[in-house]
């Protein structure tokens, strides 16, 4: 049999697995109402609970033979309580209207697996403290506005331009959120290359700062082509048995006001843009001493970290920032 020993040794990982690991559970509640307002439009609303037992977090066993280790665990729990508000007009004079807030908090022991495993490193054990969650968003207001002309006897736009709005619409998708919650820094550390001289120390209570928030708007343009392929029976009394076609012709432009979203921060400035470190005395003195090996070589290191800050090595994060304005042209065809 494989000794504890030899297990310890031979392991390829930082933690042992754990074979008597239960399946985490999730208890999801919502009740609500919904009020009719007029014969096309209603107002919805809702409330949620959710709770999370048994989730899997990293823990160290300490006193094992023959030293202590990591493993995982069902120790952590959390819970999701949220209220919300919607408002929908069905279409009405060609517009139809969706539009929804909601509110939440979401607390727990742990935002990921691994959370606990700064605390263990920092020597503080299996030591638990609920905070908000790193996904908690507080509050969320989402609109929907789609304007569209129907087509044949159902059209009722302007008739001399018939032909060319039916099956036309403009769609508008707009979202406005608070930050996720983050933990600051006290200290600053060189976050854009690997270094050991600075460990990071946590500055007030875990996820107690807040990151921008966002807004975002989406435009799409759209029109729908319909002809029929095929060919058509000798007998015009009987009906056409020719099939139908559509195609879809759209111009879609995301992030329409060209927003700067900001996807994450530095812990230490709060900002997307820079941690900090090059106005910090420590990289004062990398400077100096870059400086006296090679002269330039102390200007390139500052330039290069630049660079390494407009693409963190964190998180798997090709930027701190969301995609600027993009412009789509494209065609669907269904048949």
């Amino acid at each position: 049999a494989l000794s504890y020993w030899e297990l310890f040794n031979t392991r390829n990982n930082s933690s042992i697995n754990n074979p008597n690991l239960k399946t985490p559970r999730t208890t999801d509640i919502e009740f609500g109402f919904k009020q009719k307002l007029s014969n096309k439009s209603s107002l919805t609303i809702n409330f949620t609970y959710k709770e999370l037992k048994d989730q899997l977090q990293i823990t160290q066993l300490q006193g094992a033979y023959p030293f202590n280790y990591l493993t995982y665990a069902n120790s952590d729990f959390a819970t999701v309580k949220g209220a919300g508000i919607a408002y929908e007009l069905r279409r009405t004079k060609n517009l139809n209207i969706r539009a929804n807030y909601t509110m939440q908090f979401a607390e727990g022991t742990g935002s990921t697996s691994t959370s606990q495993l700064n605390l263990i490193n920092a020597g503080q054990g299996n030591l638990k403290v609920i905070a908000p969650l790193s996904y908690d968003v507080r509050h969320q207001l989402n609109l929907i506005m789609d304007y569209r002309f129907a087509s044949g006897v159902n059209y009722d736009g302007p008739q001399k331009l018939k032909k060319i709005l039916q099956n036309f619409g403009v769609n508008l998708a707009g979202n406005l959120r608070s930050g996720q919650p983050y933990t600051q820094q006290a200290n600053v550390t060189p976050v854009a290359y690997l270094s050991t001289a600075e460990r990071a120390i946590n500055l007030g209570d875990i996820n107690s700062a807040s990151k921008p928030w966002q807004y975002n708007f989406n435009l799409k343009v759209d029109k729908d082509f319909t002809f029929k392929v095929g060919k058509r029976a000798g007998d015009s009394t009987k009906p056409d048995s020719r099939k139908e076609v559509s195609f879809n012709v759209y111009l879609q432009i995301q992030n329409l006001f060209n927003t700067e979203k900001v996807l994450d921060v530095y812990r230490y400035t709060g900002s997307a843009e820079t941690d900090g470190y090059l106005s910090s005395p420590l990289a004062q003195l990398d400077y100096t001493s870059k400086e006296s090996i090679l002269k330039g070589y102390g200007d390139s290191f500052r330039d290069l970290y630049k660079i390494g800050l407009e693409i963190p090595n964190d998180d798997n994060k090709t930027s701190y920032f969301a995609r600027p304005r993009v412009i789509q042209l494209g065609a669907i065809l269904n048949f």
